[in-house]
């Protein structure tokens, strides 16, 4: 008796489904929270030595400098800092601005100034008005849960915030596909599939706290809602339901640009399920479901075409794709974001598991073509919404994000049929694990390579940024390149230049020509009127035919900026030194009679490096650590160098160049040898390091400030070295 109740239960629907829903549940946790580890510092160290002690020591060591003062690990990727800056805000100021400015807004078709919430750390000094966006709420409100039940610091719940909402989207997928398949089987494989998708981990694992992770968590759940109030039988629920979708959608209007998107996926499901309704019901002459089906298509549609006549969706589509057209700014900064990369087909696949699994997904695609499968809405919507994105991410590989979740309900549907070949339920159980397994052994390999990842931000940033915050006034202006804008803000609770979101300026311009002057007086001059709001004089005085030698001259006699007293901080870091070649570009000036930058890169079908051929730009070598073995032959890595002869595995060098303790050397200038020169720069004590540069930017601000020149008119402020070089600079006015 006890046996066959036992065997009842466990027979269950409901237990059965609760358990696969616990299984895949546990399995992204698992794969989502795995990047808290530091698994890179691991494998870097058996790189480094076979000696098991050595590489324990060398661990331990190198993941300090990835965990704050609580042991926790940074957030991965600049961006996430500028949601836990605004959240950090809201628990230390209770509101997400730190300060009200008068800000100049268009209204009623004239220009006026309003005092608005702004935040004055980003394009700084001027500032900018704060948007509200749903990502710093959900941080905040999620620190507030969890210190309910255990005290956190704010960077360990930001930290934990993708995870959680990783594991809202696997159970969004699960009860989406089980609503409408009906089949515990099929939900389970698509939530599986999902859990294992490497675009799907790598956008959703601990601390990355971006807006890609709450924007495919309200999408997912939106399409569940809105499914469910067409699958739903009691009317209570359906309009719990249309409830449920309409304030998901409202939220996601506040994460993500592109929210309008899974409007878009609404009327494509509304279309099939309409159809297919009309079909059966005209057949069956059944008005009120005609009607029901018509209003709701009707509704949808409607909203759509208010959405397209305000022009929202194309002016998304030109922001999210390529950035606005415009040939007023230098060279555009998406040229350098990794997301917009346009990929091959070998790339496409490697997003999703790689070529084996594309095939898998191809199989599946064509499953949905089977005689059986073809009346049925949700699976052409599933393809319609995979194929979209799919090519999409052919041109913008941030698109393949919401490719993930309809690959994984194909492969879902494709396992369930082959699991409706065994009618035998021990059969069946035998199938379902074997695929299981098969699956899990061909995507493991492929989310180990995810869990490599690992913060940018380190202990260096933020000693420098605690040094600032100490020793500079907070009107203070740091100079940096963009792509660590959000990371200064953070730390140092100092203004930038430019960020993560602020790039698309003439900023970038003045900054790499700063860089890449040899004119030590001119870059001074350059970083100082960056420092005094240069990005908000107008074009038309910023590219006139001007040299910018004219234009600075002119720019200084502008009231604006000489009555401007701000302190202003050149900070270079090992990332932005090695992106030196790619100043060059940036700081060309353009071409009114050219075509966009935008277009150039169209053309080229390609966003590296905005539109440049690699090949044409100045070289610059990783940095390599150095040994003295005698009084003239230096071991940088595994090469020799002849400080003797000036050769570099027994290659001539262009110049050998010595930088020690802010005094510089040049030596064997050799304008016959090779185009290639080497520096070598002083760290703590006796250390060394060094890089093999292009001749032609030897003499480069950028390299002589790196290197730790004292240089008139930069005062060395601040100086560290682990685990990256950055050299903090005040400039002199």
């Amino acid at each position: 008796m006890k046996k066959s109740a036992l065997n009842s239960i466990l027979s269950s629907e409901k237990i059965q489904t609760a358990f696969l829903l616990f299984l895949v549940l546990f399995i992204g946790f698992y794969n989502l929270s795995r990047t808290d580890e530091l698994r890179y510092v691991d494998e870097k160290a058996k790189t480094i030595t076979s000696n098991e002690q050595l590489q324990k020591n060398l661990i331990e060591t190198n993941k300090k400098y990835y965990r704050d003062e609580n042991e926790q690990t940074y957030l991965i990727g600049p961006d996430p800092y500028l949601y836990y800056r605004i959240a950090r805000n809201l628990v230390e100021l209770g509101t997400i601005n730190d300060s009200v400015k008068p800000q100049v807004v268009l209204k009623n078709n004239s220009y006026v100034e309003e005092y608005l919430q702004s935040d004055s750390l980003r394009f700084a000094p001027a500032g900018t008005i704060m948007q509200k966006e749903f990502m710093p709420y959900a941080i905040y409100y999620f620190h507030q849960v969890w210190n309910f039940f255990s005290n956190a610091t704010l960077s360990k719940t930001a930290f934990y915030l993708p995870v959680f909402l990783g594991m809202i989207s696997i159970i969004a997928i699960f009860f989406l596909v089980l609503i409408t398949t009906k089949s515990k089987n099929a939900a389970f494989f698509s939530s599986f599939f999902l859990a294992l998708n490497p675009t799907f981990v790598a956008f959703n694992f601990g601390g990355y706290t971006d807006t890609h992770v709450i924007a495919m968590t309200l999408s997912l759940v939106s399409l569940l809602f809105f499914i469910n109030a067409f699958k739903a039988k009691n009317v209570w629920i359906k309009a719990a339901s249309v409830i449920l979708t309409a304030l998901t959608i409202y939220l996601f209007k506040f994460s993500w640009r592109g929210w309008f998107f899974v409007i878009a996926l609404m009327g494509v499901y509304s279309f099939f399920e309409t159809v297919k309704i009309l079909k059966n019901n005209f057949i069956r002459r059944n008005n009120k479901n005609i009607l029901t089906a018509s209003i709701i298509f009707i509704l949808i549609a409607g909203f759509a075409f208010i959405l397209y006549q305000n022009n929202a969706i194309k002016l998304t589509i030109d922001r999210v794709l390529v950035s606005q057209k415009t040939n007023e700014i230098p060279q555009s900064s998406f040229g350098t974001v990794n997301e917009l990369q346009s990929l091959n087909f070998s790339a496409l696949s490697s997003y999703f598991g790689g070529i084996l699994m594309m095939i898998f997904i191809l199989i599946a695609v064509g499953n949905i073509f089977r005689k059986q499968n073809r009346n049925e809405p949700f699976n052409w919507f599933i393809l319609v919404w995979f194929s979209v994105f799919f090519i999409l991410g052919k041109f913008s590989m941030r698109f393949l994000f919401f490719a993930a979740p309809p690959s994984a309900i194909l492969l879902g549907l494709l396992c369930r049929e082959l699991l409706e070949y065994f009618k035998n339920t021990k059969t069946k159980l035998i199938a379902g694990a074997s695929l299981f397994i098969l699956f899990s052994i061909i995507l493991y390999p492929t989310i180990q390579e995810v869990w490599q990842n690992g913060p940018m931000m380190n202990d260096a940033i933020e000693e420098t940024g605690v040094f600032l915050q100490q020793n500079s006034a907070k009107n203070s202006i740091l100079n940096v390149w963009w792509d660590a804008g959000y990371y200064w803000q953070t730390f140092s609770r100092r203004g930038t230049t430019m960020d993560g979101g602020l790039f698309e300026t003439h900023v970038p311009f003045y900054f790499a020509n700063a860089a890449v002057t040899n004119n030590s007086e001119l870059s001074r001059k350059i970083n100082l009127l960056i420092g005094c709001g240069i990005a908000t004089i107008p074009n038309k005085i910023i590219f006139e035919n001007k040299t910018i030698e004219e234009t600075l001259t002119e720019l200084s006699n502008n009231a604006n900026f000489s009555k401007c007293n701000n302190e202003v901080y050149l900070i270079i870091d090992e990332r932005t030194f090695l992106m030196t070649p790619t100043f060059y570009p940036y700081a060309q000036k353009p071409n009114s009679e050219e075509k966009s930058n935008v277009e150039k890169i169209l053309e080229k079908g390609s966003f590296s490096l905005g539109g440049f051929n690699a090949k044409e730009l100045p070289y610059i070598s990783p940095i390599m650590n150095c040994d003295n073995i005698n009084d003239y032959i230096v071991k940088c890595e595994n090469h020799i160098v002849d400080t003797q002869k000036g050769t570099f595995q027994g290659i001539p060098l262009n110049s050998l160049i010595v930088v020690k303790k802010g005094e510089r050397t040049e030596k064997y200038n050799n304008p016959e040898s090779t185009n290639v020169s080497l520096v070598v720069f002083q760290e703590e004590g006796n250390k060394f390091r060094a890089v093999l540069i292009d001749k032609k930017i030897k003499d480069s601000m950028i390299v002589r400030s790196f290197s730790g020149e004292k240089i008139e008119g930069f005062e060395k402020v601040h100086e560290t070295h682990l685990p990256v070089r950055i050299i903090t600079y005040e400039i002199k006015n």
